[in-house]
């Protein structure tokens, strides 16, 4: 009966909402959207500063973007923090050892190319290494992820997104292509940068939320 009299009570008293006023409220949430997302790219950039904290900024945009951006629950900064410090330990350490092998690869592309100049080596084979650089970023990237989505051991988390990676080609040939176009147009036209790395982030948890969507139990 209590249920039926609110109803009723509701049924009176509701406004019918105009076009104009469906147009206006969905303009607003847009551009609330649009700032949201610039408040939250710019928490990436200021927490992946120390560069050992990348891994972590990364999770907790991921974490930002599924509370915040998707699910509209908690503030930009309580979304971002909350993410930043459930995944710092695990984050940190991947940030390290992917830096790690980064700086190994390159070290690569630099001897080689020490070698080109004395004409003992093919200038060339660097390639492969840029290759290797570039490959190392896509799976650190599903590395990250992952963490972002699943409470693993380091150990089960660098096996389980290799294997999303490689059974997901679709979604890594787009998440290559996205990085590497946000990574021109950051270095053309450096103001990007305050908008453009979430953005393209963003696009790329739309699309593997639904792949780790498969994988839950």
């Amino acid at each position: 009966m209590r249920g039926k009299t609110c109803y009723n009570s509701l049924r009176e008293v509701r406004h019918v909402t105009t076009p104009e006023e469906k147009s206006e409220n969905r303009f607003w949430r847009f551009m609330r959207k649009v700032v949201e997302l610039m408040g939250a790219n710019a928490l990436l950039l200021l927490f992946s500063l120390p560069v050992v904290t990348a891994g972590a900024a990364v999770c907790a945009y991921f974490y930002t973007v599924r509370r915040n951006l998707v699910e509209e629950l908690d503030h930009v900064w309580g979304c971002f923090w909350r993410g930043f410090r459930m995944n710092f330990r695990q984050a940190t350490g991947l940030t390290l050892l992917f830096l790690a092998l980064g700086l190994f690869f390159y070290g690569d592309v630099v001897a080689i190319r020490t070698l080109a100049e004395l004409g003992r080596v093919n200038a060339g084979l660097s390639g492969i290494f840029y290759a290797l650089l570039a490959l190392l970023a896509l799976y650190a990237l599903w590395v990250f992820l992952y963490v972002s989505h699943f409470m693993d051991p380091t150990r089960v988390a660098l096996k389980n997104a290799f294997v999303v990676a490689v059974s997901n080609l679709p979604s890594t040939l787009l998440m290559a292509a996205l990085l590497a176009v946000c990574a021109l147009a950051c270095w053309a036209f450096w103001p990007a940068l305050l908008i453009l790395p979430g953005t393209v982030l963003w696009i790329i948890c739309g699309r593997t939320d639904r792949v780790f969507d498969k994988y839950r139990g």
